[in-house]
């Protein structure tokens, strides 16, 4: 399997898949894997990160640009992480956690309610990349790991991770989890960059 990155925030970023790397490692059986995609100044493929940064900013990391890149790919998959959403800041898990106690009170109810929601894990399953809007008003970290197969060149399979709770680590722990039970025995092999990919093919 060829890791090409994290895409977050509408964008990719090399800094996400620093944060994620060991984790998402281990669960492909590695002490680690590295990502093609790096930050484009300071990558020798300043040319091609430069094209799919233009191509990811307008649509994402689609079938289509995945099937470009792949001529470099090393492994028969390859996986992009898309990371959409974020989790609620301590002060406004306090204030949320206040507002619910006072309505508790109100309404005569034996305890306060606390943040609620549970640990909102959900799994999903569909074809490669569907963008993820940032939710609006809702404290909700989406994680998800596209498969998309080289031979096929199309995507072939989407783990993914809705949590609402209130701990990064936890989101983690349960995403890699399940990226593990759902790739048993997986690799990751890198990237052969002889295989020249033209930047302008890609834009």
């Amino acid at each position: 399997m060829s890791v090409l990155g994290v895409y977050k925030d509408g964008k990719m970023s090399s800094e996400a898949w620093d944060a994620i790397a060991a984790r998402v490692s281990r669960s492909l059986g590695a002490a680690s894997c590295e990502a093609a995609y790096t930050e484009s100044a300071m990558s020798p493929n300043h040319a091609l990160w430069s094209a799919v940064d233009e191509y990811t900013l307008a649509n994402g990391p689609t079938d289509d640009l995945l099937a470009k890149l792949a001529p470099a790919a090393r492994g028969d998959l390859i996986l992009v992480v898309i990371v959409a959403g974020k989790l609620p800041t301590p002060e406004k898990i306090k204030i949320q956690d206040e507002n619910q106690n006072r309505q508790a009170q109100r309404n005569m109810a034996p305890q306060g309610g606390g943040l609620g929601g549970g640990s909102g894990l959900s799994r999903n399953s569909g074809p490669m990349f569907r963008a993820h809007a940032p939710p609006a008003a809702v404290d909700r970290l989406d994680l998800s790991a596209s498969l998309f197969s080289v031979h096929k060149a199309a995507s072939v399979a989407l783990v993914a991770l809705e949590y609402s709770g209130e701990s990064v680590d936890e989101a983690l722990a349960g995403f890699t989890a399940k990226l593990a039970s759902a790739l048993p025995g997986a690799t990751c092999t890198g990237w052969n960059w002889e295989a020249k990919i033209d930047p302008e093919a890609v834009r």
